[in-house]
C-alpha cells in the first residue's frame, strides 16, 4: 500500500470510529471497514464485536485488566487510561517495531507524546480494542488504525496482567484512590 493510499484508509477508519455520518449500527461500522478493503487494501479484520459503552478500554484489554480488579480503584480522570499509561511506559524495556514479537505491547502516541491507544502484538500484527463507536476488537497492521491514534508507534515488552494490576493500584494511590 502507498504511502498515500494508507493515510486516505486511516483517515476514512477515522471518519467511521467517529461515526461522523449515520451508520444504522455497530455491525454497519464493521461492514464498512471490511467493504473499504476494495478501495485501500489491508489486513484488518474483526475479532470480537463489542457493545457501545464497554466497561474496558484499549490500555486495559492491551495490559490484561479487567473492569472487576479496578472498580474500585477509579474516580474521575484516575482510571487505566493514557495518564496511568505514560507514567508507566518509561520503565518498559522498548522493543524493534520491525520484529514485534508476540505478546509485545504496541502504544500509539499523538504529537505531544501521549499514549492514545494500546494493542498487542500477535503474529506480526496488532490486537486491538477501538474505541469511540467502535468497541470492537480487531487485528490489524501497525499502522492500520484510524488517524487520531497517532503516526508515532512504538513497542514494549507487555507486563504480566499481575504486575500491571498492581503498578495501576499503586498509582491510583498516589492520586489518592483507594478501594471504600
Amino acid at each position: 500500500m502507498t504511502e498515500q493510499n494508507l493515510h486516505e484508509l486511516r483517515l476514512e477508519l477515522d471518519r467511521l470510529a467517529r461515526g461522523d455520518e449515520a451508520l444504522e449500527s455497530l455491525r454497519a461500522q464493521v461492514t464498512a471497514i471490511a467493504q473499504l478493503k476494495e478501495i485501500y487494501p489491508h489486513s484488518i479484520s474483526l475479532v470480537a464485536i463489542g457493545a457501545p459503552r464497554m466497561a474496558t478500554n484499549c490500555f486495559m484489554q492491551a495490559l490484561g485488566l479487567a473492569p472487576g480488579d479496578i472498580r474500585e480503584w477509579t474516580r474521575g480522570r484516575i482510571f487505566p487510561g493514557s495518564d496511568f499509561m505514560a507514567a508507566i511506559v518509561r520503565y518498559l524495556p522498548e522493543l524493534d517495531l520491525i520484529t514485534l514479537p508476540d505478546g509485545a505491547l504496541v502504544l500509539y502516541f499523538d504529537g505531544d507524546g501521549r499514549p492514545v491507544h494500546a494493542g498487542v502484538a500477535e503474529a506480526g500484527l496488532v490486537l486491538s480494542k477501538w474505541g469511540g463507536t467502535i468497541p470492537h476488537t480487531f487485528l490489524h497492521g501497525a499502522y492500520e488504525v484510524p488517524a487520531r491514534y497517532g503516526s508515532d508507534v512504538r513497542a514494549y515488552v507487555r507486563p504480566a496482567p499481575e504486575n500491571a494490576l498492581n503498578a495501576y493500584r499503586q498509582w491510583a494511590e498516589m492520586h489518592g484512590v483507594s478501594p471504600n
